[in-house]
């Protein structure tokens, strides 16, 4: 009986771990003032970018901030707020992405035709 009492109580408390965390609902993400560059470490169209923007010294130019969005979940956030910004859904969106403050440059073609407006 005692077997049977801790069995029970053994499934309902790992029923109830096994269920998933009701949805907190959190405030949409803002954009703070700023240029802002998304890429992943592992998108190969950024390590293009990215060996543009070494190469060119573009942040010697002007100073943009990169987020990784792979990494860091804030970083994700911000991206997917930019995206909407520019008419853009989780789906249409793409790295490498740059972000001006107001417009988006979306592909590697994009972004670097904007650092080259930059290039010494």
């Amino acid at each position: 009986m005692l077997r049977y009492i801790i069995i029970v109580s053994c499934l309902i408390f790992l029923s109830a771990c096994s269920r998933l965390p009701a949805q907190v609902k959190t405030e949409p993400t803002t954009i703070p003032p700023g240029q802002f560059y998304f890429f992943s470490q592992t998108c190969p169209h950024c390590a293009v970018v990215k060996d543009y923007i070494d190469n060119n010294r573009i942040q010697d130019s002007f100073y943009f901030i990169s987020q990784d969005v792979n990494n860091d979940r804030r970083a994700y956030e911000l991206f997917v707020a930019v995206g909407e910004r520019c008419g853009l859904n989780e789906r249409r969106l793409a790295i490498p992405l740059f972000w001006d403050g107001s417009n988006c440059y979306l592909g590697e073609e994009k972004v670097i035709n904007y650092f080259k407006t930059f290039s010494k």
